[in-house]
């Protein structure tokens, strides 16, 4: 029988759940679901046995080229060089004088900075845009792309839709963590990442890191009341610790992998799997990519979560 990928029911009993209550990937007889199962493809099946043991799958050739480059037009085009100013664009974690001193500008404070320095500012900094799929037609028409939706309702075993989106120029650096200790979710585990490289993705230019079975790992025990502790939540020294347990859980299942993608491929992964952004060593590079997180259509995020936070976005 496998071994169930979920977090530990709460102590204290303010969030339970049963095994019953998880996706059906999750569950002791996921496998064993999956062979009886008539209506897949020969790649399908193999995409959702790797799902159960790996915590993630990757599509190649999942989003067109026209796509990645027009998704990555519109993002340089009305934000670093707009003709009209839209103050619905806003952009995350820039830096100006001091790389301590990161903020969040609006697009037509942008565009009140001198020209030379406003490109200086976005070749330096770790910047993201939330929710471009709110504001862009093409971050719109990206996030409903068919396959991508495809198998994000067989992987949840329902229909579900994107419902978060970030759009990232370089790498993001970001540390070791588990979506689900950010999303608050219950019962848990109803959550899809979704990573997409608008370009050839080099590896110094900071890939993704994901370690493939992370997912067995569980939740930490700290977050055992979860979602009231977590990621949103804890302190740094509480959020160092988290990070260190988790890379050496993750580790003991196998090592990391370098998502060095290939344009317009696509990788899903579990609620739970490590992932984070590698460091970049080479700042010349960019790591242009779309992330996109889908839940079922009956599922909702906590909404007093606030999922733009200074720790992870």
């Amino acid at each position: 029988m496998q071994q169930t990928l979920a977090p530990r029911p709460s102590r204290s009993n303010e969030y339970p759940f049963e095994i019953s209550d998880l996706p059906w990937l999750d569950r002791p007889d996921a496998l064993d679901a999956i062979d009886r199962r008539k209506d897949l493809t020969l790649n399908e099946r193999d995409q959702l046995v790797k799902w159960v043991n790996d915590g993630y799958i990757i599509i190649d050739n999942a989003v067109s080229p026209d796509d990645c480059d027009a998704l990555v037009s519109e993002l340089n085009d009305k934000i670093w060089f707009a003709s009209n100013r839209n103050d619905k664009w806003v952009v995350s974690s820039l830096w100006r004088n001091d790389p301590s001193d990161l903020r969040s500008y609006r697009q037509s404070e942008l565009l009140d900075i001198p020209e030379n320095e406003r490109i200086k500012m976005r070749d330096q900094s770790n910047w993201r845009v939330h929710r471009l799929m709110d504001h862009s037609q093409i971050a719109r028409a990206v996030a409903l792309n068919a396959t991508i939706n495809h198998y994000c309702d067989l992987i949840m075993g329902e229909p579900t839709t994107a419902k978060f989106s970030i759009n990232f120029w370089n790498g993001s650096e970001q540390f070791i963590h588990q979506d689900l200790a950010v999303f608050h979710i219950h019962p848990p585990n109803f959550l899809i990442g979704v990573w997409m490289a608008l370009e050839d993705i080099h590896p110094d230019s900071g890939p993704l890191v994901v370690y493939p079975g992370s997912h067995k790992v569980g939740m930490w025990d700290r977050f055992a009341n979860y979602p009231s502790t977590n990621v949103r939540t804890g302190t740094k020294e509480e959020m160092d610790r988290y990070s260190e347990w988790l890379v050496q859980e993750s580790e003991r299942v196998g090592p990391r992998m370098h998502f060095t993608a290939k344009k317009g491929q696509v990788l899903l992964w579990h609620a739970l799997v490590a992932h984070g952004g590698e460091k970049v060593r080479d700042r010349e590079r960019t790591r242009k990519s779309y992330v996109l997180h889908y839940l079922p259509n009956t599922r909702q995020v906590d909404v007093s979560s606030q999922i733009e936070g200074p720790f992870l976005w």
